[in-house]
C-alpha cells in the first residue's frame, strides 16, 4: 500500500502519536480523539455537539466516549449556573492519558513573527515528546524491576498500568519508592501461593494501598533472626576458640 500525502501549508494539526499506537483503544475512538485534538484549545465538547458532526447515533458516539474516558483520555466536567443549577457536562480532552494539558500559556511570550504556528507547533510538539519519554522510561523501568523480582511479564505500555504510574508520581512518589513497594510484597508474597497473584500493578500501586505498603518493614530472614550467643571462655582453665 502506498500514502499519498499533500504538502502543509495550513489546514494541518500537529499531534503526539502515543494514542494512535495505543492497542487498548478501537479505531473509532483514535478517531474521535484525532478530531477532537484538531479542535482549538478551548473548545467546548458535548456529546450532542459531537453526535452532529458524523454519521454515527447518540449511543454510539456516547459509547466511544465512555472507551476514551475509561482509558484516561477524557474527563467529564459537570458544569452549574450562577444561580448553582446544573448545566451540561463538558468534555475535557487529553493528548495523553492522566496528564495536564499544553496551552500557549505555557509557549514564548514573543513567538517569531514571520510564522508564528509553524513556531508554536514545534515548541509544543517538542515539549510533548520530551515529556512522553521521560514518562514512558520511568515506567518502563518500574514494570521491567517489577518482572524481574516478582517474575513477572508486565506491559510497560498497558494503559492501566501507566495511568496509576503517573497518578503515584502526580501524589509526590518516586522511582524508588516503587522499587521498594516492589521489594517488600515480592519478600512477602513470591513463594505465597495464595498472594503470589497479587503481584501486579493493579494491587501494588493502588491508591488505597500503595503507602501502606510502603511503609511496610521489610521482614527478616528465618535465618537471620537470632544472632549467635556470645561463648563465656575461662582462659585460665586452657580453654581457647
Amino acid at each position: 500500500m502506498t500514502i499519498f500525502r499533500v504538502q502543509k501549508k495550513e489546514n494541518y494539526v500537529v499531534l503526539d502519536k502515543g494514542f494512535l499506537n495505543d492497542e487498548n483503544l478501537s479505531w473509532q475512538a483514535k478517531g474521535m480523539l484525532a478530531y477532537m485534538l484538531s479542535l482549538p484549545n478551548d473548545w467546548r465538547f458535548t456529546i450532542q455537539d459531537l453526535t452532529k458532526r458524523s454519521k454515527n447515533g447518540r449511543d454510539a458516539t456516547n459509547n466511544i466516549v465512555k472507551e476514551l474516558t475509561a482509558a484516561g483520555y477524557i474527563q467529564r466536567e459537570q458544569k452549574r449556573s450562577d444561580d448553582g443549577k446544573f448545566g451540561k457536562t463538558e468534555l475535557l480532552v487529553f493528548e495523553t492519558p492522566d496528564t495536564l494539558p499544553f496551552t500557549e500559556k505555557a509557549l514564548p511570550d514573543n513567538p517569531d513573527t514571520e510564522n508564528p504556528t509553524l513556531l508554536n507547533n514545534k515548541l509544543l510538539n517538542n515539549k510533548i515528546n520530551k515529556y512522553n519519554v521521560e514518562q514512558l522510561d520511568i515506567v518502563h523501568e518500574i514494570i521491567t524491576h517489577l518482572n524481574k523480582t516478582a517474575q513477572k511479564n508486565f506491559k510497560a505500555t498497558t494503559a492501566a498500568t501507566k495511568r496509576l504510574i503517573h497518578a503515584r508520581l502526580k501524589d509526590g512518589y518516586t522511582l524508588e519508592h516503587f522499587k521498594c513497594v516492589i521489594d517488600t510484597k515480592a519478600k512477602q508474597w513470591l513463594h505465597n501461593p495464595d498472594m503470589n497473584k497479587y503481584l501486579r500493578p493493579d494491587t501494588l500501586f493502588n491508591a488505597t494501598k500503595f503507602e501502606s505498603y510502603l511503609n511496610e518493614k521489610q521482614s527478616i530472614p528465618t535465618n537471620q533472626t537470632h544472632l549467635p550467643e556470645s561463648l563465656d571462655l575461662d582462659f585460665s582453665k586452657g580453654e581457647d576458640l
